[in-house]
């Protein structure tokens, strides 16, 4: 639905549209789109090292050990990324 709002001089014309507001990163977040770019590929390329998709015998998932690789990866990720932290499918 278009508003209309009118000028002092008495003409009418369509309200403009605000802005979308520019997304907040948190402090510790990179800030610039090609650091975000190269973070996100080197935490996917992190999650496959971990091997957190596929866990070896002792990293079964909802074991301990399994969860402190996770929580270290999230932690990591979130740190960085905020809420864009990339996370991969385990496969059991």
């Amino acid at each position: 639905m278009q508003t209309y709002e009118q000028r002092q001089s008495g003409l009418v014309v369509p309200k403009e549209k605000p802005k979308p507001r520019e997304r907040k990163y948190n402090p510790l977040e990179l800030q610039g789109p090609g650091a975000r770019a190269t973070a996100d590929e080197a935490l996917r390329l992190l999650w496959d090292a971990m091997e957190l998709s596929y866990p070896p015998g002792c990293l079964v998932p909802g074991s301990e050990a399994y969860e402190a690789h996770r929580q270290a990866y999230r932690y990591i990720g979130e740190m960085l990324l905020g809420k864009d932290c990339p996370e991969k499918e385990v496969l059991t």
